[in-house]
């Protein structure tokens, strides 16, 4: 498996689909490249989270996994 490091001029440039890139300190899969970026999977699951935190009729759009996910997860790279 190819293994890559992101780089701020082109990060994905080398990658192809199934190798490993490193980014904000995860390994990541890429699972589908395109001309404007790459879908990543990441290798190795960081946390146990469950869909939402109260057992609820939720959907995706408030459900506390993509609050967690856009918000903190996200900002942890910056």
């Amino acid at each position: 498996t190819f293994t890559a490091s992101v780089t701020i001029d082109n990060p994905y440039e080398a990658a192809n689909i199934y190798d490993v890139v490193s980014f904000g300190g995860y390994d990541w899969y890429v699972i589908n490249k395109r001309d404007d970026g790459v879908t990543l999977l990441m290798k190795k699951s960081f946390i146990k989270k469950g869909y939402n935190d109260e057992y609820v009729d939720v959907t995706w759009e408030t459900c506390t996994l993509r609050a967690y996910l856009n918000n903190e997860f996200y900002n942890s790279f910056s």
